[in-house]
């Protein structure tokens, strides 16, 4: 340990680099499940990326005292199929684990002493291949899954080019024309609960629909936070238990790969040395494929998907003149009541839409009301931002949570009735 301050120095920036490269590495992975399963196209940043898996973890290791505490909220997930091979897989798992490495003398001396049927095959060496089989099914079992969560993608655009010319062929409204005006919105609105329908029909049989429909579909199921997060921590419970009966295979077979030298100083050649190497080689492999394959569960079922519901103000030809004659309100700020404000009537205003993601050169918007688009707005349009409230595009504000029919946007809510819905 009497290691010159340079040295000690250098070890520690070889930890810093590979700590930054570990995050950047993960940051990523985030970033591209996320993106990937909202549909959008974003370029991040490498502090964004930092950002995203310091998120990750500490999201999940501050989920894992609640597996404790909240048994009972996610039980129920443990108990269906696929989950519930896993979770027996786990379930004898730890039990191998608890017989192979209690420090029980008695137990580890039978274990090391006895022999099947008085021959010549030992009970430890059952107990590490049974170990090793129930890891490989349990790991089939959750990576199954995790593919199954991994393939739900394109959340926010159910929508295919026939539903756009339905809607499009809808009456739209025309300026001055009050009830016309409350008429589109209706219809706006209603288009949005026709094409979730309509998808939930036609999409039955496709790939990541059943997730879809479960998780994200705002008609099926109004408030489906707290299913994901129910089966995140089922996934995460499976996971957990995988990964350390995985740590521990690792380190019996770093040590029986270790080189043993004779009382001459010379090495040893064991038969089965290689192939523990090998096989700890692997179980890393696979030790470090679960935690990047877990981030698209993560972003999948952990993650608010909660967003500013904002209305822009853009610079173009709809911004020259305010017909209402009315001035603009709640740039940056807020009113009273935003359904009466005056400057949402201004057609420089834009209606309301789910404000997603924003950089320096462009802000990302989720305009739903509007044929289910997703816009890169360049910053040099913008002129103010107006934030009414925030919302979920994935649940529904109607008062009838019981009616599917009765589905309704929440971005509409607190719009003026004689709002225009036009795009931009």
């Amino acid at each position: 340990m009497n290691k010159p301050l340079l040295e000690i120095l250098k070890d520690l920036s070889a930890l810093a680099v590979g700590a930054a490269a570990t995050l950047y590495v993960f940051g990523f992975t985030v970033h591209l499940a996320y993106f990937r399963l909202l549909g959008v196209e974003m370029v991040g940043q490498p502090l964004d990326y930092m950002r995203l898996a310091a998120d990750y973890f500490v999201s999940v290791i501050t989920s894992l005292p609640q597996l404790l505490l909240d048994i009972r909220y996610y039980l129920p997930e443990l108990l269906h199929w696929p989950v519930s091979g896993a979770a027996l897989a786990c379930l004898l798992i730890v039990f191998l684990l608890l017989a192979l490495h209690l420090p029980v003398r008695r137990l580890k001396d039978y274990i090391t002493e006895a022999r099947l049927f008085r021959s010549r095959f030992r009970i430890e060496p059952v107990l590490r291949h049974g170990l090793n089989l129930l890891l490989v099914v349990c790991l089939c079992i959750i990576i199954y899954v995790e593919f199954d969560v991994a393939s739900v993608r394109d959340v926010f655009q159910p929508v295919d080019a026939a539903d756009i010319q339905q809607m499009k062929a809808q009456p739209i409204d025309a300026p001055g024309a009050e009830w016309q005006g409350r008429t589109s919105l209706e219809i706006r609105a209603k288009n949005v609960g026709r094409v979730y329908r309509k998808y939930m029909q036609s999409k039955k049989d496709s790939p990541g629909f059943k997730k879809w429909n479960r998780w994200f579909n705002p008609v099926a199921n109004p408030h489906s936070a707290e299913d994901r997060v129910a089966t995140f921590f089922a996934l995460l419970l499976v996971n957990t238990v995988a990964a350390v009966a995985l740590t521990f295979q690792i380190l019996f077979f770093l040590r029986k790969a270790r080189t043993t030298m004779s009382p001459r100083g010379k090495p040893i050649n064991s038969p089965g040395r290689g192939r523990a190497g090998a096989a700890a080689i692997a179980l890393s492999l696979v030790f470090l494929f679960q935690l990047l394959l877990f981030c698209y569960v993560y972003v999948a079922l952990r993650r608010y998907y909660v967003y500013p519901v904002v209305s822009l103000k853009l610079d173009g030809p709809a911004s020259k003149g305010t017909p209402e004659g009315n001035a603009p309100t709640g740039q940056g700020g807020e009113t009273s009541d935003p359904r009466t404000a005056p400057g949402l009537l201004d057609p420089s205003w834009t209606h309301c839409v789910y404000l997603i993601a924003q950089t320096d050169s462009e802000v990302v918007v989720y305009d739903r009301l509007n044929y289910f688009q997703i816009k890169h707005v360049p910053r040099s349009r913008i002129l103010a931002i107006n934030q009414l409230f925030h919302a979920s595009p994935f649940e529904s504000c109607s008062n009838d949570e019981k009616d599917e029919n009765d589905f309704q946007p929440c971005e509409v809510l607190w719009m003026p009735e004689t709002k225009r819905v036009s795009d931009f």
